[in-house]
């Protein structure tokens, strides 16, 4: 059956739910197929070992249970399965579509956006930190018409369509953000959606502040809740996790350092949260004794400061503190702007989590911001979930959630 024929099935789900629910269309349109139609339920599957929408008052779950990944409206269905097990990186976000027709964002002097091609594959893959961090998945993305935003001839920034249709995997480096480019790069990904009739839609979590903003901004309405279910795939072990192969020629990842390091790791720590995320020097100042206090304290039979250097300087740190029963907690993560994407960070924790698991450590948690996203999809991706949540109450220049992510090793 073509896709023609699999959308006019769907439709009796459609037309019943409203110009909203259009998005569905576009699953099948990139290749899904009906499984299960009424006016009130609505399954789709892509292939039985990909992705599958599951909608309403469905009945058809067996199959469900064979693909990587789920998208459901169901609260009940997604949480028996939570419960079940074989699920892991757990997603509720919210759907923002487009049902008028868009005007272009014009670009600042020196920004310009061009096709992605393949020769792109290797910064876009050293950047992208979403849930899919496959390379093929990547490759698969450029394929269907990412696009790449340049700054002045350089190159600044990426965006692209998910296989479901979805527009996301935007992502802007961090030297080359406060210049329009999301705004910029979404703008055209949707004038070209537009111009190819399809449907433009996207899914914003709920706390991405930043996200939401820019998809109000653009015109886009907001729609219903969805919830994503990961399933763990044959041999995704906290083992196979904790091994990755990250190049790190001329970086020392080390436990020893002086006070010099500390101060350099207190500074840069505070100019990033100030340059970067807006936080003011009274925000700040309070890291600088709380670092310090801790690397003098340390206890070097369960606690360590690891930091990566470059050329002797430091590049990046995070700190663990045994807390006892086999509970520890990692603090003060950063790294530096012109060594993201390299892989070193997520290089770090993982050697961090290793040390941590050696030494009889059997759990781990941490404290982030939500506004931290690419640092949130490196936990995710390295088995942390998130367990809590609660405003930031001691930052008053912006409104900011703190989030608990927790791992067992």
């Amino acid at each position: 059956m073509n896709a023609e024929q699999e959308i006019r099935k769907a439709k009796v789900y459609t037309d019943a739910h409203g110009p909203a629910s259009a998005f569905v269309l576009e699953f099948l349109k990139r290749g899904g197929r009906v499984l299960e139609v009424s006016p009130d339920a609505l399954v789709m599957i892509q292939d039985e070992n990909s992705t599958a929408f599951a909608l309403g008052d469905f009945t058809d779950t067996e199959i469900l249970h064979t693909t990587e990944a789920v998208m459901t409206d169901r609260k009940d269905w997604f949480d028996e399965c939570i419960k079940a097990g074989g699920y892991d990186e757990p997603l509720i976000a919210r759907n923002a579509h487009l049902l008028h027709k868009a005007q272009a964002v014009s670009a600042p002097a020196g920004i310009t956006v061009r096709e992605a091609v393949m020769d792109d594959l290797d910064f876009i893959d050293a950047h992208y930190a979403g849930f899919n961090t496959d390379r093929d998945y990547i490759r698969s993305c450029i394929e269907r018409g990412m696009l790449v935003a340049e700054d002045n001839g350089e190159r600044a920034g990426f965006i692209g369509i998910h296989e479901e249709g979805s527009m996301g995997l935007l992502y802007i480096l961090p030297e080359h953000r406060r210049r329009q480019i999301a705004e910029v790069l979404e703008s055209a990904l949707i004038q070209k959606l537009q111009q190819e009739d399809h449907f433009v839609w996207c899914q914003v979590e709920e706390d991405n502040a930043v996200s939401r903003h820019l998809q109000e901004k653009l015109g886009l309405e907001w729609g219903d809740l969805y919830r994503w279910l990961f399933r763990t795939t044959e041999g995704d072990t906290m083992e196979n996790r904790l091994t990755i192969n990250t190049t790190m020629d001329d970086v020392e990842l080390t436990t020893d350092f002086t006070m010099d390091d500390i101060a350099h790791v207190i500074r840069r720590q505070m100019e990033i949260f100030k340059d970067e995320f807006g936080f003011t020097d009274e925000e700040n100042d309070p890291v600088e004794d709380l670092i310090r206090d801790c690397a003098v304290n340390l206890k070097p039979e369960s606690e360590f400061f690891l930091i990566p250097k470059r050329d002797g300087t430091p590049i990046g740190s995070v700190l663990f503190l045994g807390e006892g029963n086999g509970k520890g907690r990692l603090r003060f993560v950063y790294m530096e702007t012109a060594e993201r994407g390299k892989g070193i960070g997520k290089r770090m924790i993982t050697e961090a989590m290793k040390k941590a698991k050696e030494a009889g450590y059997t759990h781990l948690w941490l404290s982030t911001y939500n506004i931290l996203t690419v640092a949130r999809n490196m936990y995710a991706s390295l088995g942390f979930r998130k367990t809590g949540e609660a405003p930031a109450d001691w930052i008053t220049s912006q409104q900011i959630i703190e989030e608990i992510w927790e791992a067992d090793l």
